[in-house]
């Protein structure tokens, strides 16, 4: 008897029909719907994992269900920054939350928009590392920009913008710098080829002719569209985000460089120096005044950069995959590994509609 039921003694048992009711107190705690003192509007917990069923219930209704390796871009960036649902070699479709959700996807798309930032930001700092190169005595600034210049960003970004590029004035312009956010927003949408996710997620193909494929220029891509798409937008997340973050780095010290840029009209040496200068003083900050000694990519002796280690530039963590797993395990979404698709069960489509009910 207990070697037939051991199998109801694990992990693997929570599937098991024997442990509904196990499944069902813990999907209470997990979507806060165990006690009506926890369970309120101001939940971000609970509107995040109803949000991911609402996402997938959404995919369906298309009949396009994104699979589990591909959560983060078809479950986050797509419907929450973009608010399109991705389709897999085809248009994408427009996606529309719940109400319930909003404030909650707000951030998901203040999170997002971070990632390209840090992730433009990380693509520069790696391109200053690559100009130092290996040479134990360092290059001076002067030789470090002209390294720098010496990558051909700038014939990237006129080939696949298809127009000359001066200075970042002219690239913050060819995005609709001063234009309505909105406006640049849906322009440069996830289907752009020079949108935000397609230089991210198009790098790596060598085939990919339309996204630039150097470090700078993904960098500058990604910045200036950024620029353009927030600098005047009155989104409320992204302005208390600002406020949180003081004088850390954020998407509102790419709205200082872009406000120089516009009003001074650098030419790409004289832009690609200013930056250096502030990488150089924020990982200064970073290093020596926060104690970060593992966070030492270069150091300046004698006033020349000596490079110390490389990085690798890419998103962080979302934990989105970790919790398609745990929808899983209690049923509310079809088992399967990591290239099956993410469907809702009856059990996951009841969840959907009581935290729906909850926060109405």
């Amino acid at each position: 008897m207990l070697s037939e039921s051991s199998r109801c003694f694990s992990l693997d048992g929570l599937r098991e029909p024997e442990a509904k009711p196990e499944r069902d107190i813990l999907t209470g705690i997990f979507f806060d719907l165990d006690d009506e003192d926890v369970t309120t509007p101001k939940s971000h917990r609970q509107a995040t994992l109803g949000l991911v069923l609402h996402v997938l219930a959404a995919y369906e209704e298309v009949d396009s269900v994104p699979a589990r390796k591909d959560i983060d871009q078809s479950c986050i960036f797509w419907p929450h920054y973009y608010g399109e649902l991705y389709i897999e070699g085809g248009a994408s479709r427009k996606y529309h939350s719940h109400p319930c959700f909003e404030d909650t996807q707000m951030y998901w798309r203040q999170f997002s928009l971070h990632q390209f930032y840090l992730y433009a930001t990380e693509q520069f700092l790696q391109a200053m590392i690559d100009a130092m190169g290996n040479q134990p005595e360092g290059v001076t600034m002067a030789r470090l920009v002209e390294l720098m210049l010496e990558s051909d960003f700038v014939e990237e970004l006129e080939r696949v913008m298809e127009c000359k590029i001066d200075g970042p004035a002219d690239l913050l312009d060819f995005f609709g710098a001063g234009d309505s956010p909105r406006q640049v927003q849906q322009h440069f949408s996830c289907d752009h080829p020079l949108s935000e996710a397609q230089v991210y997620y198009q790098h790596s193909k060598v085939e990919s002719s339309k996204t630039p494929v150097t470090r700078l220029g993904r960098a500058f891509t990604i910045w200036a569209q950024l620029y353009a798409k927030w600098r005047d937008s009155d989104d409320p997340a992204l302005l208390n985000v600002l406020v949180r973050a003081n004088r850390e780095w954020c998407i509102g010290t790419a709205f200082e460089w872009g406000d120089q840029w516009l009003d001074e009209k650098p030419n790409w040496s004289s832009a690609l120096e200013g930056l250096v200068r502030d990488f150089q003083s924020r990982h200064n900050e970073i290093y020596l005044n926060k104690g970060k000694l593992d966070a030492a990519w270069f150091e300046v002796l004698g006033g020349c950069f000596i490079r110390v280690q490389d990085l690798k530039p890419n998103f962080r963590s979302t934990r989105h995959p970790q919790v398609a797993t745990i929808l899983q395990d209690l049923c509310l979404l079809e088992d399967g590994g990591p290239h099956e698709v993410l469907k809702l069960t009856a059990e996951g489509y009841r969840v959907l509609t009581e935290v729906i009910t909850a926060r109405s």
